[in-house]
């Protein structure tokens, strides 16, 4: 895991994957919770989406497959995802 991902909670991830989608729309999508649908933010079309997901594994040191990936529909769902990942990464860094 890259040095400037240590211990992350729910909500610097959350500002870290927002940020992402700013960066992929290239805009600052206004109003975002954890049940924002990704489909409904503006901006993010399909290729948006996998940019956006790509920006996520190399900047958070994360692999999601693709049936993870069609499985998140809301940003809350990436949020979790992306925790649970890097738990599962600082777990085996230490055993």
């Amino acid at each position: 895991m890259p040095p400037d991902v240590p211990s992350l909670s729910q909500e610097e991830i959350q500002a870290r994957v927002e940020g992402l989608i700013a960066e992929a729309t290239q805009r600052t999508p206004a109003g975002l919770t954890g049940e924002t649908k990704i489909a409904e933010i503006e901006g993010l079309d399909s290729f948006a989406v996998i940019t956006l997901f790509m920006s996520i594994e190399g900047i958070l040191a994360v692999q999601f497959t693709t049936d993870e990936i069609q499985s998140m529909n809301t940003l809350g769902e990436i949020v979790t995802g992306v925790s649970a990942k890097l738990r599962r990464s600082q777990t085996s860094d230490t055993q």
